[in-house]
């Protein structure tokens, strides 16, 4: 399962926003939903699928390139063409970016605490994130 999390100030009191999608990977997300997103108006799709105006991630979808084949495309290409202020990490398991001050959003293939930076870190921190983790998942210790 594909968890999305966006965290920002404009989310309500809660300040974050979760969905949950049934691809096996972050890859095979990108991979569904590139085809939808790019034929039409992206900064729409994003706001209707995800609930929510995620700061920067329409322009993923708006290159005009064809959709990710592996992981090793799908870091290039948001390396490359993701619009981002701040951070972009993005490995096997999660893509995170941190945007201005009050915006941060991931797309997450599997919860893990060292992927919400406990300990000191200004990530969010898994024990935070409402949904219960899946058995793999440590929560934090502070």
């Amino acid at each position: 399962m594909v968890y999305f999390v966006y965290r920002s100030v404009y989310e309500g009191p809660s300040g974050r926003l979760v969905r949950h999608f049934p691809d096996a990977t972050v890859l095979d997300w990108f991979r569904r939903v590139w085809d939808d997103a790019a034929s039409q108006d992206a900064y729409e799709w994003v706001e209707r699928e995800l609930g929510a105006n995620v700061y920067g991630l329409h322009t993923i979808f708006e290159t005009g390139l064809p959709a990710p084949r592996t992981h090793g495309e799908l870091r290039r290409l948001l390396k490359e063409h993701l619009y981002v202020e701040r951070t972009l990490r993005v490995d096997r398991h999660s893509v995170r970016v941190l945007t201005p001050p009050s915006t941060a959003w991931g797309v997450h293939g599997r919860m893990r605490s060292r992927a919400y930076g406990c300990r000191g870190s200004r990530r969010p921190c898994a024990r935070r994130i409402p949904m219960s983790c899946p058995a793999s998942c440590v929560p934090c210790a502070h």
